[in-house]
């Protein structure tokens, strides 16, 4: 069975692409043996890494490379967040054919977008998969911590008591009460990403 613990720093790499745009393979695998070599416990592919700006066959290309230059030496986390929850759930299980340990995805940017939804949206990704998941907080996102109050906060970020939110800036909680899967904070307790 594989190893779903996760605890460590997880920097998210820094896309190389050459003057055309073009990704930059080696650079991108030395990236990842220069984390292996730093001590690093994972790496995360994320908006950090561009990721909403490569197109499908870029995504799965980079997320092969970093899980072959990995070769089980720490983790990898990629980002399978979209704005449709079609979308994600396709991302999602390429994610897995492709040999990532998690995935890590954002609620949504939908204006207007009713919580409930952006809830439904992670329950139908945690019910298509087994991988864990760490839900991204985003400013910008209908479901950020840092936007809501007390009185406005949807049941899925007040769903735990305090003594088990993650100590991070925005206090977002693990949301246990999720029927289902490995959900993580993404700066919480055990995993801190860079």
């Amino acid at each position: 069975m594989a190893d779903r613990t996760f605890s460590g720093v997880f920097p998210i790499l820094q896309m190389p692409f050459d003057d055309a745009g073009q990704i930059l393979y080696e650079d991108l695998r030395a990236e990842v043996e220069y984390a292996v070599r730093g001590g690093v416990h994972g790496v995360g592919i994320a908006y950090g890494s561009e990721i909403n700006k490569l197109d499908d066959h870029e995504r799965d290309e980079v997320l092969s490379a970093v899980v072959d230059q990995a070769e089980g030496r720490i983790k990898v986390v990629m980002n399978t967040g979209a704005p449709s929850t079609v979308q994600a759930v396709h991302y999602t299980r390429v994610a897995k054919v492709l040999g990532a340990d998690a995935v890590m995805i954002a609620p949504p940017v939908v204006p207007g977008i009713a919580t409930s939804l952006v809830h439904q949206h992670f329950l139908e990704i945690a019910e298509s998969t087994d991988l864990p998941i760490f839900m991204q907080d985003m400013r910008s996102a209908s479901l950020s911590p840092a936007r809501s109050t007390p009185s406005t906060r949807h049941p899925l970020l007040s769903a735990t008591p305090k003594s088990k939110r993650c100590p991070h800036r925005t206090g977002l909680p693990k949301p246990a009460n999720l029927r289902a899967k490995a959900f993580r904070c993404s700066a919480g307790r055990t995993v801190f990403f860079l």
